[in-house]
């Protein structure tokens, strides 16, 4: 709240988060930062909506949440939004957030959210007027399927923009859906970039907080 009555310019604003299971194993540190944050979107939505506040006014006047999105509903809205909005992420952990195998950001369909993302990739890339852009676009779209698509089809993007760590990544594509869809849901990115940080005041703050 200090921070929004001092910095009017921003639109929304997040924090650092922490991701825990019960009773309180933390998981991984989410450490977003405001550079190419917009960019960012065209993959994933790097905001947790658990810290998010938000102007109520320019979020309601361009149409609020589609909730059609359900669950994802926070990443339609900053990525149709991204270029009304000025976000700011405030660099401590300010919110923890449990992660539950039953929760529907784990169960619920990627359908819209896969639509939406390659759509805009597929219409970027074509206006694409440098190697450059293209290779991006690519990239892009090769994650898409990754992610949220095709397994198939993200080894047709592999073939247009090649590196070792989308090789690597695509070979976990031949495992059995279970195993895959486990594989995605690790967040393995988050954990090895947590896994050197100390995170014992973290810890000692979410045991209080949860008895």
């Amino acid at each position: 709240m200090n921070f929004l009555r001092k910095n009017q310019e921003y639109n929304v604003i997040s924090s650092w988060s922490v991701y825990f299971q019960t009773p309180h194993k933390i998981l991984f540190l989410l450490k977003t930062s405001d550079t190419d944050l917009k960019k960012s979107l065209n993959l994933h939505n790097p905001i947790n909506h658990s810290s998010v506040m938000f102007d109520k006014k320019i979020i309601s006047g361009n149409g609020g949440y589609n909730e059609t999105f359900r669950c994802y509903e926070d990443f339609e809205l900053w990525f149709r939004l991204r270029d009304k909005l000025n976000f700011k992420i405030i660099p401590e952990y300010l919110v923890f957030t449990r992660l539950r195998k039953d929760s529907m950001t784990q169960t619920e369909k990627k359908d819209n959210l896969y639509r939406m993302l390659s759509h805009n990739a597929e219409l970027n890339l074509n206006k694409s007027l440098s190697s450059d852009d293209q290779n991006y676009w690519y990239n892009i779209l090769f994650w898409i399927e990754f992610f949220y698509g095709n397994r198939d089809r993200a080894g047709k993007y592999l073939s247009k923009n090649f590196s070792l760590k989308k090789a690597a990544a695509f070979l976990n594509t031949f495992l059995p859906d279970k195993a895959f869809k486990k594989i995605i849901d690790l967040r393995l990115r988050y954990r090895l970039e947590s896994k050197f940080i100390n995170k014992a005041e973290l810890e000692k703050e979410l045991k209080t907080l949860l008895t």
